[in-house]
């Protein structure tokens, strides 16, 4: 159970995350109800033992995980690609300062066994990310996710 800390109001899990039949974990799609703390009850149920209950005031920014960025385009020229993105909506508001960034980019003709590590950005007023492109006509794919910077809980990747 999820109870607002200011209006006392409390709802039940509104989506079960699974494992085997068995709830796991619970996924707060609108979190619109919810004011910045809330007190979160957690309760079990078992035929074979007892199972100690879980409660904890949290701060929703602690536990928000964004959605990935959005509208991502790459544009190269002959000898740079250009790559850019919104900015996700969130429960809290944040400014682009209060965003860190990921970029996955994958050259299409890459060696198989190269690694690919990826590249932190931070939030920019624009959200874009210059890359050198030896090739001009070169394919690549980029996957972008986002976080918090203080609290770096990553989004997950975007749709390359």
């Amino acid at each position: 159970y999820i109870q607002n800390s200011k209006r006392r109001r409390e709802i039940q899990c509104p989506y079960y995350i699974e494992d085997s039949g068995t709830h796991v974990g619970c996924h707060l799609g609108n979190l619109s109800g919810l004011t910045s703390r809330n007190y979160f009850l957690v309760n079990g149920t078992s035929q074979e033992i007892g199972i100690q209950f879980f409660d904890s005031l949290l701060d929703t920014k602690k536990i928000e995980r964004f959605n990935p960025p959005g509208n991502v385009t790459v544009r190269c020229n002959t000898t740079h690609c250009l790559v850019r993105w919104k900015q996700p909506r969130t429960y809290q508001k944040l400014s682009y300062l209060d965003f860190q960034y990921q970029l996955d980019v994958h050259r299409k003709n890459m060696q198989p066994g190269t690694e690919n590590l990826p590249i932190n950005v931070s939030g920019d007023l624009e959200n874009r990310y210059n890359f050198p492109s030896s090739e001009p006509r070169a394919k690549h794919a980029v996957k972008i996710r986002a976080a918090d910077v203080r609290i770096l809980n990553w989004s997950s990747w975007s749709e390359a």
